[in-house]
């Protein structure tokens, strides 16, 4: 992947835990509260970004925790966030909202 997809990678998971470490915590908490009562031993509620290489593009899906209610208010926040987080950097194309261009130069 080289250094422009970690740097990509890095701003993309800033981004998201400034937005979505409330959630991460509160479902942290919840989880360990019902881990008590019905013996649930994996707490793993961490945002996580993956990636997947294609044809001349990385493509990049972020997996995360919200409340329902509020999905589509934070997935709306998290694009406009990221976008206009990646389109500051001039070694990253951003191609659609679900894929980023990476150029080495």
């Amino acid at each position: 992947m080289g250094a422009t997809g970690k740097k990509a990678e890095g701003i993309v998971l800033n981004v998201a835990g400034s937005i979505l470490g409330e959630f991460e915590n509160l479902a942290q908490k919840e989880l360990r509260r019902m881990g008590q009562k019905y013996f649930i031993t994996t707490y793993d509620v961490q945002t996580k970004l993956y990636m997947k290489m294609e044809e001349n593009w990385i493509e990049m899906r972020l997996r995360y925790v919200v409340a329902p209610r509020k999905r589509r208010e934070i997935s709306h926040l998290l694009v406009s966030n990221i976008l206009e987080a990646l389109e500051k950097e001039k070694d990253i194309m951003v191609g659609t909202a679900t894929s980023i261009d990476l150029m080495d130069r």
